[in-house]
C-alpha cells in the first residue's frame, strides 16, 4: 500500500494520511485515546477526532448537505483507515451497531428478529434459531442502510438544485 497524505482544509501544517494517522508540524501521530474510545489530537486549544479529520480530507462524501456523521464500517473506533470510514446520517450510523437484534418470544416460542430505526421497531419475522433471526435482522438493517443512503443522495440533489434566492 502506497502511503499518501493531503493537507487538512483550514488547518495549515496538518495532513491526513492514508495509514489513519495525522502529520502535525511536530511529526506523525495517531493521537491519544479519549474517554469515549475514539482517537483524538489537540490542535491549538481544541481537541479533534482523528477519524473526522481523515474522513473530511480523504473520504468522498456523496451527500455533504445530508451526511454529517462519520461511521467506522468495522465498528473499530481505533481503525481510522480511509477505507474503513464512510459518511452517513446518525440514523444510518446507528444501524451499524453490533446488536444481535434477536429476541426470544415466549408466546410464539420462536426467535423474533427486529431492529430499531427512526424511533420505531422494524420486525423481520420469527425464526426457529437465534442465528437465523440474527441474520434476518442483519439483512434488514443493510436494506434500511441502503435505502437511507439513496434517500440522502436524493435529498442532497434537491438542496443543490433548489433556488433559495427567489
Amino acid at each position: 500500500m502506497t502511503l499518501y497524505e493531503k493537507e487538512i482544509m483550514f488547518l495549515p501544517g496538518y495532513f491526513a494520511r492514508s495509514d489513519g494517522t495525522i502529520r502535525t508540524p511536530d511529526g506523525v501521530t495517531e493521537g491519544f485515546i479519549a474517554s469515549n474510545g475514539y482517537r483524538s489530537i489537540c490542535i491549538g486549544d481544541k481537541f479533534r477526532y482523528v477519524h473526522r479529520l481523515i474522513a473530511r480530507t480523504l473520504v468522498n462524501n456523496a451527500a455533504p448537505y445530508v451526511f454529517g456523521t462519520v461511521d467506522h464500517k468495522n465498528n473499530d473506533r481505533l481503525c481510522n483507515l480511509p477505507g474503513n470510514l464512510r459518511w452517513c446520517t446518525q440514523a444510518m450510523n446507528l444501524l451499524n451497531r453490533k446488536a444481535k437484534n434477536a429476541y426470544w418470544d415466549k408466546r410464539k416460542r420462536k426467535w423474533k428478529s427486529k431492529f430499531r430505526s427512526g424511533g420505531k421497531f422494524k420486525t423481520c419475522g420469527y425464526f426457529d434459531t437465534f442465528e437465523k433471526a440474527h441474520e434476518a435482522a442483519r439483512k434488514g438493517k443493510l436494506k434500511m442502510f441502503r435505502f437511507l443512503f439513496l434517500q440522502g443522495k436524493k435529498l442532497n440533489e434537491e438542496i443543490l438544485n433548489r433556488d433559495f434566492c427567489s
